[in-house]
């Protein structure tokens, strides 16, 4: 997945890692890989790490390390590729 701002002033963010291909199979379902959150709230852990090996920039569980948050001006505008 390639999420990249067409203005200047950020940066590109990407995940070129097959997250369906590579999943835990404690986290397969059909087509996806689920998230290891739950509704009452996750950290960091084996399978968030995993993760985040994999897709450096992504944001993956609530107050995840401030490396993963990205804000850009409000007028900026993006490409979304999902499947690049």
């Amino acid at each position: 997945m390639e999420f990249s701002p067409i203005n200047s002033g950020c940066r590109d963010l990407l995940c070129n890692a097959p997250i369906n291909d590579q999943c835990p199979n404690e986290l397969k379902a059909p087509s996806r890989c689920n998230n290891p959150c739950t509704g009452s709230g996750c950290g960091p852990t084996d399978l968030s790490k995993k993760f985040k090996q994999r897709c450096p920039d992504a944001y993956n569980y609530p107050q995840n390390d401030p490396t993963s948050l990205f804000t850009c001006p409000a007028e900026t505008n993006y490409k979304v590729v999902f499947c690049p």
